[in-house]
């Protein structure tokens, strides 16, 4: 097993490298094209001072943070030729026209089956001003409803998770919907395969899609296209990477869901892979989350599934016998629990991942407890995350204790210096590698989903999530991230002062190129 690991990963490193080759040489030919114009027609160097101009004032004008604004045009700037190529290939994140069109026709199409129970709001209003105003946010500005009837349940191991998701399957009688960023074929996975191939012998219809880039180093593509289509899953790639120039090569499925009959939905920040489930151990102990529901509020998980199956391949008409109201009523969870699940598209400019983040944030009062893998910030979350501890809002954040990505992790500490200075507690997770992704807000709501606090999750992925009004799943929650600081190392002010004159220079150029990573 461990052979078969090394081989796809090196079958994936040499598949990346051959892509990022043959695109480097795209890019050289243009420049080299470039530069060969503008020595046999002289009035090329006009439009050669003047495009990255005109570009560098295109980018200042977005409607985008200020903080991912900067790296482009600073290397613009520089190297105008290189940072023009660059930026499309890799800074305009919103995809091309085109892209835009195609997912928000899916969209507009679908999001119309997602309708608001106005009783609910009209009574959360009553209740509860604090948490109408959150739910106001995501039902308004990207029309995701609020849930009554929906039971859920928090679990603060992914091994937990996943061996309900397994259960789930099991006893799977219509559907099961299946989208993760990574999959890794072997040991855990090989469990979901088994019982997959039995359902899909029982009748039940099977859907996948994974993104080519995130489980590149783990699957040959094709070879597990077909096992799967072969054993009855349907089975679709996101966004296979070609070696081509495609500004849509940074944008990424990074949701992880399941759906089972349209009853039980399943979300949290792991993949399906080994060390997720403890099955291997190369970042010592891998701390993560997830969320079962069961109930109403399903049922946008199963039209985001939806919405994301037909914008690759457009090929469902009849939608009834996966949105079947029955199915919805079946199982309720206490009255007073309310869900809001929600997602999250770089083709717009609605932001819902950071906004609802932000919107815990603000709407703190005593406490805001957050974890997060990564830690690279936008000016104006770094904001309100100061604002918050400086009203005296117990501010904590969990972050690894160690890194997956070295880099990533520098740029990390360089953003919890600042925070740590400001009176926010930062507390790095001793035992291994923090991947939860999981906010708790005064014992009232709570998220748990698959957004990173970085540039990537805010500004690049395809993203989702689960906002939670009720105290007991809340305090769930908020005692596993008590868990997580009690585990942890507090990064103290005296031990960043002690060394900030040394490591200013250094975090002030990470930070500059952050947005990039």
């Amino acid at each position: 097993m461990r052979a078969e690991s090394r081989r796809l990963f090196r079958n994936g490193m040499i598949r990346l490298l051959l892509v990022l080759a043959a695109i480097a040489v795209q890019c050289w030919w243009f420049i080299v094209l470039v530069n060969l114009v503008r020595k046999y027609a002289p009035w090329i160097s006009v439009l050669y001072t003047y495009i990255p101009f005109l570009i560098i004032l295109y980018i200042y004008g977005r409607e985008t943070n200020s903080a991912f604004k900067m790296p482009w045009m600073v290397l613009i700037a520089a190297v105008p030729l290189f940072g023009v190529v660059m930026y499309l290939l890799l800074g305009h994140h919103n995809g091309t026209p085109g892209m835009r069109r195609r997912f928000s026709a899916v969209e507009e199409r679908y999001h119309v089956l997602l309708r608001q129970d106005p009783d609910v709001m009209r009574t959360l209003e009553r209740r509860h001003l604090k948490l109408y105003r959150q739910a106001y946010y995501l039902l308004h500005r990207s029309g995701y409803p609020v849930y009554r009837g929906t039971d859920v349940r928090f679990y603060d191991d992914a091994a937990r998770a996943y061996e309900a998701q397994l259960e789930a399957v099991r006893d799977a009688e219509q559907y099961i919907f299946i989208e993760y960023y990574a999959i890794e074929e072997s040991g855990a996975f090989e469990e979901l395969k088994h019982l997959l191939k039995k359902k899909a012998e029982e009748g039940v219809e099977i859907r996948m899609i994974y993104d080519d880039l995130g489980s590149n180093f783990s699957l040959r593509p094709h070879n597990f296209e077909r096992e799967m289509n072969a054993m009855g899953v349907q089975c679709r790639r996101f966004n296979p990477m070609l070696p081509i120039l495609d500004v849509f090569m940074a944008n990424r499925d990074h949701r992880k869901m399941m759906v089972i009959d349209g009853k039980i939905g399943f979300t949290g920040g792991y993949n399906l892979a080994n060390e997720y489930f403890h099955r291997t151990s190369p970042y010592g102990w891998w701390k993560d989350s997830g969320v079962r529901l069961t109930g109403s509020a399903v049922r946008s998980f199963t039209v985001l599934f939806l919405e994301m199956w037909n914008s690759i391949n457009g090929t469902d008409g009849d939608l009834d016998r996966y949105l079947d109201v029955d199915l919805y009523e079946k199982e309720a969870g206490p009255s007073e629990t309310l869900v809001q699940p929600y997602a999250d598209t770089p083709l717009d400019m609605k932001r819902t991942g950071e906004e609802v983040y932000m919107n815990l944030i603000r709407a703190a009062e005593r406490y805001i407890y957050i974890s997060t893998p990564y830690l690279i910030l936008t000016d104006e979350m770094t904001r309100e995350l100061t604002s918050a501890a400086e009203r005296g809002v117990d501010v904590r954040i969990a972050i690894p204790g160690r890194p997956d990505k070295r880099i990533v992790y520098a740029v990390t500490r360089a953003y919890c210096d600042d925070l740590v200075m400001k009176g926010v507690r930062v507390y790095a997770y001793l035992p291994g590698f923090n991947h939860a992704k999981q906010f708790a807000c005064d014992d009232e709501m709570c998220t748990v989903g698959t957004i990173n606090m970085d540039f990537r999750s805010f500004y690049h992925h395809f993203e989702d999530g689960v906002l939670i009004y009720d105290r007991e799943t809340t305090v769930r929650v908020r005692d596993d991230l008590t868990e997580m600081f009690r585990a942890g190392r507090r990064i103290d002010r005296e031990s960043v002062e002690r060394y900030r004159r040394i490591t200013q220079a250094g975090h002030t150029l990470l930070r500059l190129g952050a947005p990039i990573l």
